[in-house]
């Protein structure tokens, strides 16, 4: 079985990757621990990062929801 591994460097020096997931645009969506952003990563390696309005917020875990919605959680902010 061959495997094509693709790497990519984010847009923030400290971000802090932690959770992934794909998402149901079929893009991989992860979360920037350090950071306090989540961000997109297309199949052309295209990057977005979208900041977080709850600051300090510890994000971990991302996976999908119902339809197109994505849930993550913020486990320093309560």
């Amino acid at each position: 079985m061959n495997v094509k591994i693709n790497e990519y460097s984010l847009i923030s020096p400290k971000s802090g990757p932690y959770g992934m997931t794909l998402g149901p645009d079929q893009e991989v969506w992860l979360t920037e621990n350090q950071g306090n952003r989540i961000g997109k990563i297309t199949e052309d390696g295209e990057i977005t990062e979208y900041s977080i309005p709850t600051l300090d917020a510890g994000l971990s875990i991302i996976v999908p929801g119902v339809g197109k919605e994505l849930w993550f959680t913020e486990y320093k902010a309560n």
